[in-house]
């Protein structure tokens, strides 16, 4: 279930045409959307230059649904490939997705099927197979078939009000502690058994050290209660308004990287503050610098 979504509940009931009874969902929305932000890192850094999707006359409808699934002896594994996960308008064709959710916020346009599998721990154990999939229908639809391949259809309606998204920097609070403008600092970089010292110099512009905190405001994971961030997630945009240049963070071993994934678990995890220290090239001009986390500004510090 996309947690704290604003939006509207979809109905939903049992299609006359599917190919088996429906299984139960665990939870289930429907929201309705005018457009929304692509965060396929492809295309460019949201913060400075978002890619806004959005097909004229047409309404994006974004499904976020846990489904139950009936595990036993002869199903140990359930997947929808994206081509048989449909939405099927009245008298019309099946459609497939535009889009889904990564994670809660974090939209990318593609497809991606819908799979889980059975816990080791079945039949004490559960898991349910989630979906966070997005499509494009006109926007006098108000209702649909969605069909998860060969186990089953159902039917739901099309909400006829528009929700705002939920966007990254609803997920958590930011603040910057500190700033400080360098001319280079020290690495290490581990090599099977060995280590090799380094430094990062400025031959141009000089490097800007960003100390920051995050306290989760939500889980963001998809069937994953965790909260989950990579570091290139994050741009610095100076008083110029122009983005400096990431250069990431120095990881345990020393080591600069802009690809460590940050996955925080547990039952504190939400409410509790974590501190990160990451680096950008840039002018170092004094004034006020804004970080960005993906495509929304969440937090200001002075040079």
């Amino acid at each position: 279930m996309l947690a704290g979504a604003i939006g509207l509940m979809a109905a939903f009931s049992v299609s006359p045409s599917a190919a088996q009874e429906p299984w139960p969902f665990t939870s289930f929305e429907a929201h309705r959307y005018d457009s929304l932000i692509n965060m396929d890192r492809n295309v460019g850094p949201p913060c400075c230059v978002p890619h806004i999707v959005g097909n004229p006359g047409e309404v994006l409808v974004h499904i976020s649904a846990a489904v139950d699934v009936p595990w036993s002896e002869d199903l140990d594994r359930v997947t929808v490939r994206a081509p048989d996960l449909t939405l099927t308008l009245p008298g019309g064709e099946p459609m497939t997705q535009i889009g889904y959710f990564e994670r809660i916020g974090l939209f990318e346009v593609g497809t991606k099927n819908a799979t889980v599998s059975r816990p080791r721990g079945w039949p004490d154990d559960d898991a349910d197979l989630f979906l966070e999939q997005v499509w494009s229908v006109p926007e006098d639809a108000t209702a649909a078939t969605l069909t998860f391949g060969e186990f089953f259809s159902v039917e739901i309606d099309i909400p006829q009000e528009t929700s705002t998204p939920i966007t990254p920097g609803d997920t958590a609070t930011f603040a910057i502690t500190s700033m400080t403008v360098m001319d280079g600092f020290d690495t290490v970089d581990e090599v099977l058994d060995q280590s090799l010292s380094g430094t990062v110099h400025a031959d141009n512009g000089q490097i800007i050290q960003v100390n920051f905190e995050i306290t989760p405001q939500m889980m963001t994971g998809v069937g994953r209660e965790n909260f989950w961030f990579v570091t290139r997630h994050f741009h610095l945009v100076g008083p110029d308004r122009l983005r400096t240049t990431p250069l990431g963070q120095l990881d345990d071993g020393e080591r600069l990287t802009d690809d460590i994934q940050h996955t925080i678990s547990g039952a504190n995890t939400v409410g509790n503050t974590y501190s990160y220290t990451y680096y950008f090239l840039g002018g170092g001009q004094p004034g006020t610098y804004t970080l960005y986390f993906l495509s929304d500004p969440v937090a200001q510090g002075t040079l």
